[in-house]
């Protein structure tokens, strides 16, 4: 995620911080989701997320630090597709990329292939196991890959994808 949504999401906060103290809690937060039409039950997952202390209250500090946490572990686990010098023959990944609209297309499956079309654009055979098939995606050089490419959790970033969320609801940030 870069600063720009980290920037957002802080704001995002902000706004649902009814009696402006600088924090949030579960309850400021419900009723900002509910004067939104926002759906409480998915946002309170990120929230418990998001309170590191389990305090039920979450401030700047946490937001950065789950952020920080997230990207840590985004990098630990990523390579971009022009850094892969061979196939995954054993390893499902999945491949997080941005070639095909603004928001993040998912490819997932066993790489088999990759090739280097010219500049940043790359050609990338997968087996995807779940379908029992092969497929070749058109991705950029510099879209991510996560080698964990579980069903619910492969390459998933969850301030990434709650700042993705809050922009699909039509809330301006």
């Amino acid at each position: 995620m870069d600063s720009s949504a980290k920037d957002a999401l802080e704001r995002w906060l902000l706004l649902a911080d009814g009696n402006h103290d600088g924090k949030v809690t579960r309850e400021e937060l419900t009723k900002y989701l509910q004067a939104n039409n926002m759906l409480v039950e998915y946002w309170m997952v990120y929230f418990d997320w998001i309170d590191i202390d389990r305090s039920g209250v979450v401030d700047r500090q946490e937001l950065v630090a789950a952020y920080q946490q997230e990207k840590d572990q985004i990098e630990a686990n990523t390579v971009r597709v022009n850094k892969l010098t061979k196939p995954y023959p054993a390893t499902a990944v999945r491949i997080t990329s941005k070639r095909a609209s603004n928001s993040a297309r998912y490819y997932d499956g066993i790489i088999k292939k990759v090739e280097h079309e010219g500049g940043n654009n790359y050609k990338v055979t997968q087996f995807n196991q779940v379908n029992n098939a092969t497929q070749v995606s058109s991705v950029y050089g510099d879209d991510l890959v996560t080698t964990d490419a579980s069903t619910s959790g492969a390459g998933y970033a969850p301030l990434e994808e709650m700042h993705g969320e809050i922009k699909r609801s039509g809330f301006n940030l």
